[in-house]
């Protein structure tokens, strides 16, 4: 649940998924699209990218525009890989 997270909790989270992902491993997030950087809900390939930099040792190995099916919904949505090194 990642593109629910606020700023902070995101920074958290990504600070601490280390300790749960070994070396290797492969973290999977799939949430909606982040149509803009104030808005708090969705996410993006780049913000990924730039927040998990920032906290080192962690790749973006792949991105897929993809669709979060609901059961009377659906949204744009980004299914993300990321290895830690």
């Amino acid at each position: 649940m990642f593109h629910i997270l606020g700023d902070r909790e995101r920074d958290r989270f990504i600070a601490e998924l280390g300790a749960v992902v070994p070396s290797g491993g492969l973290y999977c997030v799939l949430g909606d699209v982040r149509y803009d950087d104030r808005e708090t809900y969705g996410l993006s390939p780049d913000e990924l990218r730039w927040r998990f930099e920032a906290v080192g040792g962690w790749d973006v190995v792949f991105s897929f525009r993809t669709v979060f099916k609901r059961r009377w919904s659906s949204n744009p949505a980004y299914l993300v890989g990321v290895k830690r090194r």
